[in-house]
């Protein structure tokens, strides 16, 4: 990410150079054309764009592309890479490959290298330089001995080891010895595991005699006691083994419990319930010692009791005795009755078909045994089931067909029992297409007809207008589904085909800034601007109507402006003489078109302004009154004076700059059409990214911004 500023700034520099060309150029032709500087702006935005574009990117041994690569790239494309597997990227390379139009790719390097990754510590050491993710090939780092280890006699105190070419790190020889913990020892009633030594980082297991639980950690492992102390002690400490009893399970009425040895009852003994002939258990059987403490056991489990026989059980719904028969009016502890469903059902998944009379004289659970057989799944030809519940015995259906079809029949069906099988009570619907009348017939215009001439649910119908009409409304109407969802109608009312003519409007005090032409049609947009010294009132671009007529043409009004009391009234000022218009001010002529006038500033003698009578203030001036307040006077004119002595010198002198304005404004208006023509015969067309086509209303303000 670190490139790109750079090749931004190299098509900057492009741009600076293109726009010193530009001055140069100015200051060829002079004062005379230096209206001009836009259009010759375009010119060299034209051949800017003439530059060639890049091919494939360049190809680096051990990077590849995140995108995938193109045959042509437009200028100032950029392309990122990234590094194939067992490569690390080096930041301090760039990794961005940018086309530009002159010198197409930029240079690349390698920036991906391979080597080791960070090395491990041993038992006894640690790296003692700093840690890096990665190490090129013929790194070296060093290995010291831990704070707990001892440094062996006749060994380097700090052991170098070496990236290798296979990016592995050289072996380190044992040249330190960590300190010992010394034997742990064995728990009371327990035993220990010793993995490999009691030197420092070692570990032991714990375990406990059969009937004793273990108090603790079952691991230990030889570690440095503090931070700041580099003796080693076990850590956590050794565990202990711990035998906790249960006392004597409760006794039961006609029945007794068997389990334990001589009496006692260790922790994990289990005790089994067992009830006299004619009994049987309410629950379980089963109790487990277990303890919650670590010290004292107690039973998991409740004591069961032992009952008589069961009476007789209800059957689940739908279902009866296997075998047939009735039922018996009581039955004994233990006792299992085997079922099955009637026809039309079968079986729930995962259910098992029998009861068992238990020793709390009451039936297992068995509240649902069958459901109803499933009906076949209805297929219609572009319809669907609206609403089922899941298309068994007894269930109903509620059938729809798909959008721009109808339902020919009865929209429901019952699953039922025919013959023994489950069936659905009548034949299925079919779904029948929605049709719409055949398109409306407009004067003017037409629409192309379906080849079969018929129009169904979703068709659409595009019209088109004669030669020179317009199509007022929208084009294309679509066959849709009335509310009723079995009738079909248009979407829309057809279009109309009218010719639409709109003549180029007239603004007071304003002007048409689009390109001339004598007449628009429908749904043609000009932009309106106002003279100097006027706002716009409305919106700057109005559009052309399907009556002729422009849609709200805005209008210009005259600016006013206030100014703030004085101390002293404001001395009166006579008129100023009228003088020729500036240039590059546009007038309306009277069949539309629009005249623009050029002319350099000319030295005409100053006429003399004989001292007038007091005359009332021009507009937007504000003149004190008699009771201290202001009064601000505006008027749509102002009145200028006529001045007796001189005033044929100055009319002679303004008729004569007008017509050498006209002229001027003629041969210059020649010349940019020349150099326009030239321009687009020419430049080939350039990509849009680097250059914008200048409008008539930029070349406009653009032309007044040189003036002023």
């Amino acid at each position: 990410m670190q490139f790109r500023p750079h090749s931004w700034r190299v098509r900057d520099s492009f741009f600076e150079r293109k726009n010193k060309m530009n001055g140069s150029c100015t200051v060829m032709f002079g004062d005379f054309f230096s209206h001009l500087a836009p259009r010759i702006l375009v010119l060299f935005s034209l051949f800017s764009g003439m530059l060639g574009d890049c091919g494939p990117p360049p190809v680096l041994k051990h990077a590849m592309p995140y995108d995938p690569v193109k045959s042509i790239y437009k200028p100032y494309e950029s392309v990122t890479y990234k590094c194939l597997p067992g490569y690390t990227e080096n930041h301090d390379k760039n990794h961005i490959a940018t086309c530009f139009p002159e010198a197409g790719w930029n240079p690349m390097e390698e920036f991906c290298e391979s080597g080791c990754e960070g090395p491990r510590e041993t038992r006894f050491s640690v790296v003692d330089d700093e840690f890096l993710h990665f190490y090129p090939v013929g790194s070296v780092v060093h290995h010291i001995c831990h704070r707990s280890a001892e440094h062996i006699p006749g060994h380097p105190k700090r052991l170098a080891i070496t990236c290798l070419s296979d990016y592995t790190w050289s072996s380190v020889p044992v040249f330190c010895k960590g300190q010992s913990c010394g034997d742990p020892g064995k728990p009371e009633n327990g035993d220990r595991i010793i993995l490999m030594d009691f030197l420092l980082k070692a570990r032991v297991n714990f375990t406990c005699s059969e009937g004793y639980q273990l108090i603790g950690s079952p691991t230990s492992q030889c570690l440095p006691r503090t931070l700041s102390n580099n003796t080693v002690i076990w850590k956590p400490k050794p565990p202990i083994c711990f035998r906790p009893t249960c006392p004597p399970p409760p006794e039961i009425k006609n029945g007794a419990y068997t389990g334990g040895k001589n009496g006692t009852f260790p922790l994990n003994s289990k005790v089994t319930y067992i009830c006299d002939l004619g009994f049987s258990l309410s629950r379980d059987d089963l109790l487990h010692c277990i303890t919650e403490d670590n010290k004292t056991g107690i039973w998991r489990g409740s004591v069961p009791e032992c009952k008589a026989q069961c009476p007789a059980p209800v059957l689940p719904p739908h279902s009866s005795l296997r075998g047939g028969g009735d039922l018996a009016e009581s039955y004994a502890v233990a006792t299992t009755l085997r079922l099955q469903c009637i026809p039309g059902y079968e079986y729930l998944p995962g259910t098992i078909p029998t009861m068992r009379c238990l020793d709390t004289s009451k039936w297992s659970d068995l509240p649902a045994l069958c459901q109803g057989r499933r009906c076949p799944v209805p297929h219609i030809e572009n319809g669907r089931i609206l609403h089922s519940d899941d298309l068994r015995l007894g269930e109903e259906i509620t059938l729809a067909c798909d959008y721009g079809f109808r339902l020919i029949s009865d929209n429901t069906r019952r699953c039922v029992l025919k013959s023994g099988k489950v069936d659905w009570n009548t034949e299925l619907p079919f779904c029948e297409r929605i049709p719409c009348v055949r398109p409306p017939v407009i004067a003017n215009g037409r629409y192309d007809p379906n080849p079969l001439d018929t129009y169904d649910a979703g068709s659409t119908v595009l019209y088109r207008c004669d030669p020179d009409y317009s199509l007022i409304g929208k084009s294309a109407i679509t066959c849709i589904v009335e509310e009723n969802g079995l009738d079909g109608k248009w979407d829309l009312s057809p279009p109309e085909c009218k010719k639409v003519e709109c003549h180029r409007p007239r603004v007071e005090n304003g002007r048409v800034a689009s390109v001339f032409q004598a007449t628009y049609t429908y749904e043609n947009k000009i932009e309106i601007e106002c003279n100097p010294g006027h706002t716009l009132v409305g919106s700057s671009t109005i559009e052309c109507g399907a009556d002729s007529q422009w849609k709200s043409v805005p209008t210009c009004l005259m600016l006013s402006t206030t100014s703030k009391p004085t101390k002293s009234p404001t001395p009166t000022v006579p008129p100023t003489p009228q003088i020729p218009p500036k240039p590059d001010t546009v007038s309306p002529r009277e069949d539309g078109t629009e005249v623009s006038t050029t002319s350099k500033p000319t030295k005409s003698p100053t006429p003399t302004v004989p001292p007038t009578p007091q005359i009332p203030p021009r507009p937007g001036t504000v003149s004190p009154r008699e009771d201290g307040t202001e009064e601000t006077t505006a008027s749509p004119t102002a009145t200028t004076p006529t001045h007796e002595s001189g005033s044929n010198n100055t009319v002679g002198i303004v008729f004569g700059a007008v017509i050498a304005v006209i002229v001027l404004a003629a041969l210059i208006f020649a010349a940019v059409k020349w150099f326009s023509l030239q321009g687009k015969a020419n430049v080939p067309h350039a990509p849009t990214d680097s250059y914008h086509v200048v409008s008539e209303k930029d070349m406009t303000l653009e032309e007044k911004r040189t003036k002023d």
